[in-house]
């Protein structure tokens, strides 16, 4: 219980100490007593509608990629039936040919997962660099309406009157910003081209490679497919 409540201590002080620190910063740059606004980031990312509209895409292409983590573990569990189903008809050399060819084939499906999630993960980061700049554009708007030297995340202050808070007015002024923008707009900026071309993930039957049309995605999920083949007798 002790060790409980220093832990907490530690953090509030900390917390405090940091808001104490952006204070004092801010004074010295604007003068002892700056304009300071505060705004809930959390709430931002909750309520923005933009956000709500990367979270289901994002949501989308995880389910995805964790059905298409079935989908090849289910091909190789089938391959791997069938191998045995036929293993006793089998000479030494052709056990060794197929349990060679199913190998193979496993690391093919495992590296196109892979290329395919990592792609993926190329598009989930230059949607975050776009929206991080959304966000930015918006602060200086929502400064200069203000009239706000100073702008303090919510999270690292101890107090503040509702007054200063300015959170559901920065979020109106960010959905009138980006009410146009999808998705797919994020995934295109000045200084990067799309990763992938639009298009489907897809896996194909168990007797042919897996196709790769690309589709740009959001968040990855780069666990290994786990590796199987037959028991080696």
């Amino acid at each position: 219980m002790k060790k409980n409540k220093t832990a907490i201590q530690l953090v509030t002080g900390g917390v405090f100490a940091g808001a104490v620190i952006l204070c004092a910063v801010a004074g010295y740059v604007y003068g002892s007593r700056p304009t300071i606004g505060i705004l809930d980031i959390g709430r931002v990312r909750e309520e923005a509608v933009l956000f709500q509209k990367v979270g289901l895409e994002q949501q989308k292409y995880e389910a995805l990629l964790k059905n298409q983590v079935t989908v090849i573990q289910d091909i190789l569990e089938n391959d791997i039936k069938n191998y045995k189903e036929q293993e006793k008809s089998f000479s030494k050399e052709e056990q060794k040919k197929a349990q060679t060819a199913l190998e193979e084939k496993a690391a093919v499906l495992q590296a196109r997962y892979r290329e395919q999630a990592a792609q993926i993960k190329t598009i989930s980061t230059q949607v975050g660099i776009r929206l991080d700049a959304l966000l930015n554009e918006t602060m200086t708007a929502f400064a200069a309406e203000k009239g706000y030297q100073v702008v303090l995340p919510k999270e690292v202050t101890v107090f503040a009157d509702k007054a200063v808070d300015g959170t559901t007015r920065f979020i109106q002024l960010f959905n009138e910003k980006t009410a146009a923008l999808s998705y797919a707009d994020l995934t295109h900026t000045d200084d990067l081209s799309p990763a992938v071309p639009a298009g489907k993930l897809t896996v194909a039957p168990s007797n042919e490679q897996p196709t790769n049309n690309k589709e740009a995605g959001s968040k990855s999920q780069e666990d290994d497919i786990p590796a199987q083949k037959p028991e080696q007798k």
